[in-house]
């Protein structure tokens, strides 16, 4: 099963980020092809005995930047994608 790791969404010109336009050209380029992204549960379940679709993708965020929220998000939300967000806790700001 691949899986894709992202760290940013977004329109700097660095290695870790991936401009939103190219991002929203991937995800239509996977489900083009058939992929269908599912969860890391998803994956373990259907691994245990359940089932997995024919071409299973899982889409990953590292480290949990608010890219994700503003850039990653909406695309996904639009294609009605699934995703998984690893957030370092350690950074987060309580008020």
């Amino acid at each position: 099963i691949p899986i894709l790791m992202y760290h940013h969404v977004g329109d700097k010109n660095n290695w870790l980020y991936v401009r939103p336009a190219v991002f929203a050209q991937q995800m239509d380029h996977l489900l083009g092809k058939g992929y269908t992204p599912i969860t890391l549960p998803e994956v373990a379940a259907g691994l245990v005995g359940g089932s997995l679709p024919a071409k299973p993708v899982v889409i990953t965020f590292d480290d949990g930047y608010a890219d994700i929220f503003t850039q990653a998000y909406p695309i996904l939300h639009q294609k009605n994608l699934k995703a998984t967000v690893f957030i370092i806790t350690q950074l987060l700001v309580c008020f």
